[in-house]
């Protein structure tokens, strides 16, 4: 029962004091538009503590009725009513002033909903505002781009691509795209350099003579190169210097150089060097350009080589009012082996026109020369019959003839014989030709005859048979006889060389008829003398 007690007592006193405290946590948390509420009830409740801890204190002596008495009966001056009164008025000040709170809940709930509203919308309106910005900064630059790659399409390959420089997609995109616009830029000079090339090509192969190929040159290539003064020189191999062929824009031709040496001046260098020398922003007073709206100093001059398997064949030097390109360079390194070539070609092409020329002319000079030959030849073959005849004629003389005929050549050797000769000789017909003359005299003078033969061939003289000289021949079978031998030079005809014409006589039997006479003649004259 005391377990009881104690604990209702201090169940009552901690409902009380957590009571208290909750409401009035509650309270401080909640309003403070009444404070001397809340100080009344925080006095009344200092009363109660006090009061309790008496009653305990009487509690802890085994008073337990009189403690009871003083927890339940507030005529012992218990101030747990006042406490609890104090706390209904709270709680009645604290439902106002939730009612209110709850009000003004409202009505900021209200006003949060309206500025919430307002702030959405104005949220909603910067959003759209952001989202307008936004893409204006996506269509914008896409546009832009659109419109680059459209005029890309149609061709227009300067137009500048936007964004390049930027960091993002945006500009990746941008230089892919420039990328692209230099390959279609590319491909679009190669195309134009090998229309121009194809259609420079059939002019050039027009030419018929190396100054229309070279005017054609200047004339095709000048204007796709904004020049307005062009020269060609081509190499005049007779004298090793560059002749001024064609030029193309000059008002008088006579200003110009007409020749210029190897090495000299920026077209004989260029010659010299076989490289392209390329001038930029020359001196006012170089070169004018001049025509009939004005005239203007060019902005680059280029003298180039104009070379065939290494071999200079001439210059192209040329003036234009703006600095050459890519494609301009492109041109002019397809265009000039094609125009080296035409030039090598046409030079061939000359030669032979004019080899065929002086063929044609060596033709009909042959053609009349045979003629001639023709007409020679009948004469010669009228000429020959009639020196066959004639030859026919003195072979017959000569091999009929009483003596013996030998004719020998510088060397000796017997070259014509006639039957006489061979009897003489005691040689078969025809054993005669082929053999040196040496042979047909005394072993004892073939020593001395070359020497002999050789002194009359010199002395151009003849020699009759009379002349007295003691001549022996000799025969085949080694016996010598007596000759009588006249010696005559024959003339130098037919490509035949010196000869000599011998006519034998064999005398053996007049030699004897001499020797019979002599002793018949010497016999008298001893018979004389004996006599007287």
């Amino acid at each position: 029962m005391n377990y009881f007690f104690n604990e209702l007592f201090f169940e009552n006193s901690r409902t009380y004091h957590d009571k208290f405290f909750d409401q009035a946590a509650a309270i401080r948390k909640s309003f403070i538009e009444n404070p001397q509420l809340v100080s009344d009830a925080e006095s009344q409740y200092r009363n109660l503590m006090a009061y309790t801890n008496e009653s305990l204190a009487i509690l802890k002596t085994g008073k337990q009725d009189e403690a009871w008495n003083r927890s339940i009966d507030s005529t012992h001056g218990n101030p747990g009513p006042l406490v609890a009164e104090k706390l209904d008025q709270i709680y009645h000040a604290a439902s106002e002033f939730a009612a209110k709170m709850n009000q003004d809940a409202k009505d900021s709930y209200q006003r949060q909903v309206h500025r919430a509203t307002y702030s959405l919308a104005f949220g909603f309106f910067l959003l759209l505002c952001a989202a307008f910005v936004f893409t204006r900064s996506i269509t914008r630059p896409l546009g832009a781009m659109r419109g680059s790659i459209v005029a890309l399409s149609e061709g227009k390959l300067e137009e500048v691509i936007p964004f390049q420089d930027k960091k993002n997609e945006m500009g990746e995109i941008s230089r892919g795209v420039a990328v692209l616009q230099d390959v279609y830029r590319k491909m679009e000079a190669q195309g134009w350099v090998k229309t121009h090339v194809g259609e420079i090509s059939v002019e050039l192969h027009k030419a018929r003579n190396f100054v229309d190929l070279a005017q054609s040159f200047l004339s095709c290539v000048a204007p796709l190169l904004s020049a307005g003064h062009a020269v060609f020189y081509i190499l005049d191999e007779a004298d090793n210097r560059l002749r001024l062929l064609a030029s193309y824009g000059y008002r008088e031709r006579k200003q110009l150089n007409q020749h210029f040496a190897i090495g000299q001046g920026l077209v004989g260098q260029c010659a010299f060097e076989k490289v392209p020398i390329i001038l930029t922003n020359p001196p006012e007073d170089y070169v004018r350009i001049v025509s009939g709206l004005g005239e203007c100093r060019p902005r680059c001059i280029a003298v180039l080589p104009i070379l065939h398997t290494g071999k200079i064949l001439g210059v192209f030097e040329i003036a234009s009012f703006q600095p050459f390109d890519e494609k301009s360079m492109a041109l002019l390194e397809q265009i000039m082996p094609i125009f080296a070539t035409n030039l090598e070609i046409l030079g061939h092409g000359i030669q032979t026109q004019r080899l065929l020329e002086e063929t044609q002319e060596q033709a009909k000079r042959m053609e009349m020369q045979a003629a001639r030959l023709e007409e020679q030849s009948v004469e010669m073959d009228a000429q020959q019959n009639e020196l066959k005849q004639t030859e026919a004629w003195f072979r017959g003389i000569v091999e009929s003839a009483p003596d013996g005929m030998l004719v020998v050549d510088e060397q000796g050797m017997i070259v014509l014989s006639n039957p006489k000769s061979e009897e003489v000789f005691g040689y078969e017909p025809g054993g005669l030709i082929g053999r040196n003359i040496d042979h047909l005299l005394p072993l004892d003078i073939r020593a001395r005859h070359p020497a002999m033969r050789e002194k009359f061939m010199s002395e151009r003289q003849s020699r009759p048979m009379s002349s007295g000289l003691d001549l022996k021949g000799m025969r085949k079978d080694g016996v010598e006889f007596p000759i009588e031998v006249g010696l005559s030079r024959l003339p130098d005809v037919g490509g035949r060389e010196r000869c000599v014409c011998a006519s034998v006589r064999d005398i053996t039997e007049r030699k004897l008829a001499e020797d019979t006479i002599r002793e018949a003649r010497e016999i008298a004259e001893a018979d004389d003398v004996d006599e007287s």
